[in-house]
Formats: C-alpha cells, structure tokens, sequence
C-alpha cells in the first residue's frame, strides 16, 4: 500500500457500493414535506445555487403507489390493499382478495399500515388468513366499535340532558341504571355542557 492508502484504508482500484435510502410514507394524508434538501434551504444567490449540491429524497407514498411497480407479489399486496383501505374502497379488495390467502406476516403489516389492531391482531395469530374472512373480521370489529361509541354518547347525552333538568347526581344514575361515580365522571368531562 502507498502511504495514502494505508491513511485512508482504501486502494486506489476500490469502489464503494452504492447505498439508497428510500422513505417509506404510510399515512393516509399526501406528504407534504420538503422531498430535497434545497426545499429546506434559504433563497440563495444564483451563484451560490449553481454550486449547491442538492440531496434528493426517495419518497415512497402508499396512498399514491399506484405509480410504482412492484416486482414483488406480496409487496404488490401489501400497497395495494393498504392504499385501497386509505381510499375507503374495502368492496373492492374484498372481491380482488376474497380468494386470494395471505400469510399472517402479510395480514400483520397491512393492519400497522391502516392502523388497524384488529389486523395486525389477526396477523399475529392466525397462520394463513383468507382476506375476505380478515375483512368481514375487521368490519365486524369496526361495527362493534361503532355501535360501542353511539351507546356511549347515548348515555353522555342522557346524563347530560337529565343533569341540565334539574336531576342530581343519585336520581340520574337511579334512572339510568348507573352508578353514581359513572355519572360523576361524565359530568366532569362534559361541564360545559351541564351549565
């Protein structure tokens, strides 16, 4: 080795391998950040911007992969059922997918992506999962959850309407059928509403 390259521990005929960062952007709104370093940078002088050396950013977006191509089959999958699901379009990834059997690994990334406990519960415990059997398990969580909440704010209304008419604490829960701490609570969350 020459005394250059025993200071810098390369050979003159070495090459680096390349390295690419790409960013992975799984939300369900369209990034709107900057995609180069120039886009973070002040208004420059000509000059100066004519020697500037940008770094780029590879975005990748879920919500817009339609644009890519994928070589992959199952991170094909994976895009496209989590953009469909972004989109609110689970109709037609029941009838692409219906037939179609995902591994649990598959099921469990597509439910941290939609942010969905329920598939990334099914992806953690079920082997191989039909997706059409994950969707009408995911629907069913998400209807239950809805009507859990409609029954929640149906008993907030309640107490809250019973409380403005004059009723106390013990008699809105005696006629609710709740305890007293219960009907506390829901006036303490809501004392805007009472007064």
């Amino acid at each position: 080795m020459t005394d250059d390259e025993f200071l810098s521990k390369m050979r003159e005929e070495d090459r680096l391998h390349p390295i690419i960062s790409i960013v992975l952007y799984y939300s369900e709104k369209p990034w709107n950040g900057p995609i180069c370093l120039k886009d973070m940078i002040v208004k420059m002088p000509e000059a100066i911007d004519r020697i500037f050396s940008d770094y780029k950013m590879n975005l990748v977006q879920v919500v817009k992969s339609e644009q890519y191509t994928f070589h992959n089959e199952d991170v094909k999958t994976v895009f496209e059922i989590s953009r469909e699901f972004f989109h609110g379009n689970i109709d037609k990834v029941n009838e692409k997918y219906k037939r179609k059997d995902l591994t649990a690994e598959l099921i469990s990334v597509i439910g941290t992506i939609t942010d969905s406990a329920e598939l990334v519960r099914q992806g953690k415990f079920e082997e191989v999962t039909n997706m059409c059997t994950a969707l009408e398990k995911w629907e069913k969580q998400n209807i239950e959850r809805g009507i859990e909440q409609g029954i929640e704010q149906g008993i907030t209304k309640s107490v809250l309407t019973l409380l403005k008419n004059g009723k106390s604490v013990a008699e809105t829960a005696a006629l609710l059928d709740l305890t007293e701490e219960r009907v506390r609570k829901i006036q303490e969350e809501n004392q805007a509403h009472v007064n």
